[in-house]
């Protein structure tokens, strides 16, 4: 009985080891996906202002070539 016990009480202490192993890979994996998402988030905010910059800068050129445009619209109505 007493070898049973100890047989017993192994198992039990490696059950306990492997439900820790994989509760500690569980929040390693989790915390690398966290770390993962917000350096791609840190990428993307890059490229957003990036992207912003350059629409700034076309609306800049757009802009008198749309005055122009009235501009000669209303030459031709008169």
């Amino acid at each position: 009985m007493v070898c049973f016990m100890l047989v017993y009480q192994v198992w039990s202490d490696f059950a306990v080891e492997i439900i820790l192993a994989f509760f500690l890979l569980f929040r390693f994996l989790q915390e690398k996906r966290i770390y993962d998402l917000k350096k791609k988030n840190q990428e993307l905010e890059k490229f957003k202002f990036v992207l912003d910059y350059k629409i700034k800068e076309l609306k800049k050129q757009i802009e008198p070539r749309e005055n122009d445009i009235k501009a000669m619209k209303e030459q031709i109505q008169v």
